[in-house]
């Protein structure tokens, strides 16, 4: 059922890339959207911050005939989206974890609201680059001058430039149809709140003596998510690990927590990345 569940997910999240891609361009057939999905996984795996997968999409889609134009419309358009929907999520679950008294105390509470800050500013800095564009611009252009290792000013103010336009152009694409925002940011909170269920089986699996229930497990996968989301390691390494231990040994008992941790590292991370690195070198052989 863990593994069943992160396959529900996956598809789910591959369905929204594919609904974006066809509303951009062209209609795209699924099975190129999966194979993209499940290679994104092993190049968002293998960089800090999961940078690596956004530049993928972009070659893939235009190696199958999409405008590179379009291709980084949709890329931004699900940052967007996805940004949007953890804000939301990460807010709900904060307010639900202190009215059912289960959030831990001390430095996992310090980094889980840390990681949810960090997504809320995201989320401003991309709306502020989407609405204030000329502004943003010329803010980049300040820092660019400020900071001395910048190497090439120049070049990297044209990066910056491309960058806004990049944004502003995919806000006002999603902006011409509220209701498709809507629609996206749904499907994003369904597949975000499947694939948060996954240590609940884990665990089940392990046949741990656990008071744990659906909404512990998305409401702490939850903030797992957000309070490793900043750690600058491949695959969120470490950060991850810890958050898991300390938010899931509130519940769990000490001696299931790292069989549940390795589990759920092996389903959610490190299988996808594997079979998404054997896929690109097939695909691209």
């Amino acid at each position: 059922l863990s593994i069943l569940t992160y396959i529900v997910y996956f598809i789910i999240e591959a369905y929204l890339l594919k609904i974006l891609i066809d509303k951009s361009c062209k209609k795209y057939p699924f099975k190129k959207v999966i194979e993209l999905n499940m290679m994104t996984k092993f190049f968002n795996g293998i960089t800090p911050f999961s940078l690596g997968g956004q530049p993928l999409q972009v070659y893939e889609l235009s190696k199958n005939k999409v405008p590179v134009t379009k291709s980084i419309l949709v890329i931004v358009e699900n940052f967007i989206i996805l940004q949007i929907t953890m804000t939301l999520m990460s807010i709900l679950y904060l307010i639900i974890g202190y009215i059912f008294n289960i959030m831990p105390s001390g430095f996992i509470l310090y980094i889980t609201i840390l990681g949810i800050i960090i997504t809320i500013v995201s989320l401003f800095i991309a709306m502020f680059l989407c609405l204030k564009t000329s502004v943003a611009k010329k803010v980049g252009y300040f820092f660019i001058d400020k900071f001395k290792f910048f190497k090439d000013k120049e070049d990297e103010k044209k990066k910056w430039s491309t960058k806004c336009t990049e944004y502003s152009l995919g806000y006002k694409e999603l902006a011409k149809d509220k209701k498709f925002i809507i629609k996206c940011v749904i499907i994003n909170f369904i597949y975000m709140t499947i694939y948060f269920m996954v240590p609940f089986f884990v665990f089940k699996a392990l046949h741990s003596d656990m008071n744990i229930s659906f909404i512990y497990s998305i409401i702490f996968s939850c903030f797992i998510y957000t309070s490793s989301c900043f750690v600058p390691i491949p695959g969120a390494s470490v950060g991850a690990e810890y958050s898991f231990i300390h938010y899931f040994e509130v519940i769990v008992k000490e001696a299931f927590i790292i069989p549940g941790l390795l589990v759920w590292r092996f389903i959610t991370y490190y299988i996808p990345m594997i079979i998404g690195g054997i896929m690109f070198n097939i695909i691209d052989s």
